[in-house]
């Protein structure tokens, strides 16, 4: 079984003439609830992609119809918390008739921290996937637990960390870090001593991908990390993955498709990507199979963008095995 230990957040999308301005006052045309969260949406990938998924976090008495969602998707909710204190994670979202969108974010009952002990016993979990959108140190402390109880760790640095904690972050305890072309500049600023945060479209014309992946390879911090997947949206990915402590490296092409809504394209990718790593034993995973791993994942991806939203656009498995037939690519799920 996997363990996500994440958010999890109410989203009400507002539809409007256009991005309100300071001091104006304007009518929503529509409104839409939707759950959201990115612990959420890669526990639900996990389970869309059949596998045995447990989400750890909390939510506010306001969120319990996120709850009986996340049941309806087969996701263990068991040590997802209720606090009576603060209401659950939101994000308002204003969305004009020109596609333009303005967010607002509430941290809520994710920004509180996790009391109980996560389950994490290697007799029942085998991966542990986190992210960044609840308490920073209750994210690396859970690295750190499952890595000591050798269980995988899955690392996706969003929304990514400021450099101080990056520094000071337990990348030895790390399995795998998965992030995009943005983080992954952002990541190399930070550790190779800039410090700053570049404007995503300046960092991509100075570092290439492949030189990206290079870096964060070999850096002191980060060299340890048996797999680093950096994504590249429509263009595919760049990965370094140690198979018996050999590197193999992989470039690979995204499958074609008519995105609409890129949303949730990245934590459709990691749940997918460990739910491949589930399906067979990691023992025999030579390095054709783990491209056929990564192949699947962006199959997911690739497909979790051809629809609106985050949870509802991500594919179920009997969809990405047929995309994946239709691309000539075997699947491994």
């Amino acid at each position: 079984m996997a363990l996500v230990f994440g958010s999890i957040n109410v989203d009400e999308f507002l539809a409007v003439p256009h991005i309100v301005r300071p001091g104006e006052t304007i009518s929503s045309t529509h409104i839409t609830k939707k759950a959201g969260g990115k612990g959420a949406n890669v526990a639900v990938a996990l389970a869309k992609a059949s596998a045995r998924v447990l989400l750890a976090g909390q939510i506010g008495e306001d969120g319990e119809w996120v709850r009986a969602l996340l049941n309806t998707y087969c996701v263990d909710t068991t040590h997802l918390l209720t606090t009576a204190s603060v209401p659950s994670g939101r994000a308002t979202i204003q969305i004009s008739q020109e596609g333009e969108n303005s967010i607002v974010l509430y941290g809520g009952s994710n920004q509180m921290a996790y009391g109980p002990p996560l389950p994490l016993s290697p007799a029942t979990i085998s991966h542990l996937l986190v992210q960044e959108e609840i308490v920073h140190a209750d994210t690396t402390s859970a690295i750190v637990h499952a890595h000591n109880n050798k269980i995988k760790t899955v690392y996706n640095p969003s929304p990514l960390p400021p450099s101080h904690q990056l520094l000071e972050f337990p990348w030895h305890a790390l399995s795998y870090l998965i992030l995009n072309q943005g983080e992954a500049m952002d990541l190399y600023n930070s550790l190779v001593g800039q410090g700053q945060h570049t404007q995503h479209a300046h960092s991509h014309s100075q570092q290439s991908p492949q030189h990206l992946l290079d870096a964060l390879t070999t850096h002191p911090l980060t060299a340890s990390i048996q797999g680093v997947i950096i994504t590249l949206g429509s263009e595919g990915l760049v990965a370094r993955v140690k198979i018996d402590n050999t590197p193999h490296d992989y470039c690979l092409p995204s499958t074609k498709v008519n995105a609409i809504d890129t949303t949730g394209a990245g934590d459709t990718f990691a749940g997918y990507f460990v739910a491949a790593c589930m399906s067979s034993s990691m023992s025999t995973h030579k390095s054709t199979h783990i491209e056929l791993v990564l192949k699947n994942a962006m199959a997911a991806a690739a497909l979790a963008v051809t629809k609106p939203g985050a949870m509802d656009a991500i594919p179920i498995l009997s969809q990405v095995r047929a995309h994946l037939l239709t691309n000539g690519i075997e699947c491994v799920l």
